[in-house]
């Protein structure tokens, strides 16, 4: 008897353990549906204090903890310029920081610098016309876990089903919900520096390989005229062909943010 007893209150214990993690699971967004749309930014222009971060996102927790000791009450946010499925992690970049302001309102000094204090850097976003914008419960720290496994795919099958051209994409961690957006114009202005002086650096050889290739074509241009136009004087050619280019080359792929977009129309 005693052993059944034992036996019950275990299976008893566990059913209880299992409801409790389920409710958690439910109260963190679990059954939540997800809604993604395009129209207005959930947010006016912002002023936000940022880290720049190359590498997997996985590692971004730091950064968040980091810029919320600073000052705890203000908004958290993130923006994830690349694409974790088409580039390598090590590669993939982020900024994450804190929202200062918004709208006309302008941040103190006193803000600023406290911030800069602990090596953070100022920048300011636009609010674009329109967005493809969604919204996931924001009640623990399961739901960025959940967030990221549901919002995601669901912005990516939007935006990819419209072939509309949305980047970069931003979090904002808002009182009990976080906020999806991505922009549909005015892009470029949500790269912050570091992000544009990544891609310099990037195009630096293939722009001095192109540079080198348009010298070798006037130099070819030159060489054929001379070809055609010394035989009719009796003279022949004293310098050997230039050599041909291996044929199958071709310049390094662009980086996803430097793959232009057309203008895409708000469905």
């Amino acid at each position: 008897m005693s052993d059944l007893l034992l036996l019950g209150l275990i299976v008893g214990l566990t059913l209880l353990l299992l409801l409790t993690l389920l409710a958690f699971a439910g109260y963190s967004g679990l059954l939540s549906g997800v809604v993604v749309s395009a129209g207005s930014p959930p947010i006016r222009n912002v002023t936000v204090a940022y880290k720049f971060h190359v590498g997997p996102y996985s590692e971004t927790g730091r950064l968040f903890t980091e810029s919320c000791s600073v000052s705890p009450k203000l908004r958290s946010i993130a923006v994830y310029y690349d694409n974790p499925h088409m580039v390598p992690p090590e590669k993939c970049r982020c900024a994450v920081g804190s929202i200062l302001s918004e709208g006309e309102e302008s941040p103190s000094s006193e803000l600023i610098q406290l911030y800069q204090k602990f090596g953070f850097k100022v920048f300011s976003f636009p609010a674009p016309s329109h967005v493809v914008t969604a919204t996931f419960p924001y009640t623990s720290t399961l739901s960025i876990w959940l967030a990221t496994r549901r919002v995601h795919p669901a912005l990516d099958a939007y935006i990819k089903g419209r072939k509309l051209c949305a980047h970069p994409r931003l979090e904002i961690y808002q009182q009990d919900q976080i906020y999806f957006m991505c922009p549909l114009a005015r892009q470029g202005d949500f790269y912050v520096p570091e992000v544009k002086e990544t891609e310099r650096k990037s195009r630096g050889p293939t722009e001095a390989t192109d540079a080198q290739m348009d010298g070798t074509g006037e130099k070819k241009s030159q060489e054929h005229l001379l070809r055609a136009v010394l035989p009719l004087l009796g003279l022949q050619l004293l310098f050997p062909p230039t050599q041909q280019p291996v044929s199958g080359a071709s310049s390094p792929p662009l980086l996803p943010s430097q793959i232009p977009c057309q203008p895409q129309h708000v469905p």
